[in-house]
């Protein structure tokens, strides 16, 4: 492992007050719906439409809030597919993968 590299934790929690570091400054990038759909993880309020499965995960590294992650499952889609949505300060990504 390089010098440079980081150790990531996910880290699975529902308190709202952990996610406050990031969710001004991805707001930025994403909007309103992910500052909503930030509060639904967290049990503030509900989701107009229901998933299937979904897992919120904040990222840390060295001790501080990096990023955000999730884990989901429309209604409708095989039980063997979910999609992941990462997000940090330098990047967003989606992908498919199958568990």
């Amino acid at each position: 492992m390089s010098t440079s590299a980081r150790t990531v934790e996910l880290i699975a929690t529902k308190e709202i007050d952990l996610f406050l570091p990031i969710m001004k400054d991805l707001a930025n990038d994403f909007g309103d719906p992910f500052l909503l759909s930030m509060l639904h993880s967290c049990e503030i309020g509900c989701r107009s439409t229901s998933l299937d499965y979904w897992e919120v995960f904040l990222l840390r590294s060295a001790g501080e809030v990096v990023g955000v992650s999730g884990l989901y499952r429309q209604p409708g889609m095989f039980r063997t597919v979910c999609w992941v949505g990462c997000c940090s300060w330098t990047s967003a990504k989606m992908a498919v993968v199958r568990l």
